[in-house]
């Protein structure tokens, strides 16, 4: 995890926003994605882009922040949401 502890109630939020929310809210929206299947595009395909902006610009926010690289968690939240999204459109409509 963070080597640097977040000393103020803004940097706390900031690294709970990365850490929990940003993958809950991606977690929810993926699993919605997947059960209903909308069109390519629609309302909760932004909703779950917001969420990987938010998330990622919030770890990038909190480190640079502490002065250091994000590391591996931008690319892994790209490639998780990258695979999600095309779970959801192109895998689950065909095992249905």
């Amino acid at each position: 995890m963070s080597d640097e502890p977040a000393t103020s109630a803004s940097g706390c939020l900031l690294r709970f926003l990365w850490m929990m929310g940003g993958p809950a809210v991606l977690l929810i929206v993926g699993l919605v994605l997947v059960v209903h299947q909308p069109r390519i595009g629609g309302a909760l395909d932004l909703v779950f882009a917001g969420a990987a902006i938010l998330a990622i610009g919030a770890r990038l926010l909190d480190r640079r922040a502490v002065g250091s690289r994000p590391g591996p968690y931008v690319a892994g939240i790209l490639a998780i949401v990258v695979a999600l999204f095309l779970a959801a459109h192109f895998v689950a409509p065909r095992l249905s």
